[in-house]
């Protein structure tokens, strides 16, 4: 399948998919994230600020352990246009995208910018797991475990902390 999408990827998907890796990487989706709890925070939606940082950060903290415990190496298959280093399984992009998604759609679901983010979302973490595949340091079940992982993840936080989110709701809040 990796060497059917390295053949079949033209040099736009290529950059998008270094883009994206940048992106994705851990310097700046850690600045996303802490702007999302610390906005929440700082507008008095502390119940929605604390269900971001514990579900973001269980996706990324179960993603990291899982790679030390499985310790899967990366795909050979071609020389890479970017260095990755560390474990290929899950992907820690495709983990963070779609946490990042699952908790922006859960924040808006009571908003009009509910379906506009369920839709951009739902494309950016799928182009993110498809340009993980494009650029060789994964495989296709790494990707796929990095999108369970984020989603179950901050659903299974979101269940958790249901009752806090839905007592302390704010217009346009979950």
């Amino acid at each position: 399948m990796l060497t059917w999408i390295h053949a079949h990827t033209s040099p736009a998907l290529t950059q998008t998919s270094v883009l994206l890796n940048t992106i994705g990487g851990p310097v700046v989706m850690g600045g996303v994230f802490v702007l999302i709890v610390l906005g929440l925070w700082f507008t008095q939606r502390r119940a929605q600020a604390t269900f971001t940082l514990l579900g973001l950060g269980s996706a990324v903290g179960v993603a990291l352990v899982m790679k030390l415990v499985f310790h899967r190496v990366r795909p050979e298959l071609w020389p890479r246009l970017i260095t990755e280093n560390g474990a290929s399984f899950p992907s820690g992009h495709s983990t963070t995208a779609a946490a990042l998604v699952t908790c922006l759609v859960l924040l808006l679901w009571r908003t009009p910018w509910r379906w506009p983010v369920l839709i951009l979302g739902g494309l950016y973490a799928l182009l993110m797991g498809y340009g993980r595949l494009v650029l060789g340091v994964h495989y296709p079940t790494d990707v796929l475990a990095g999108w369970l992982t984020g989603l179950s993840l901050v659903l299974g936080t979101y269940q958790v902390l249901s009752s806090s989110l839905k007592s302390h709701s704010t217009p346009g809040g979950a």
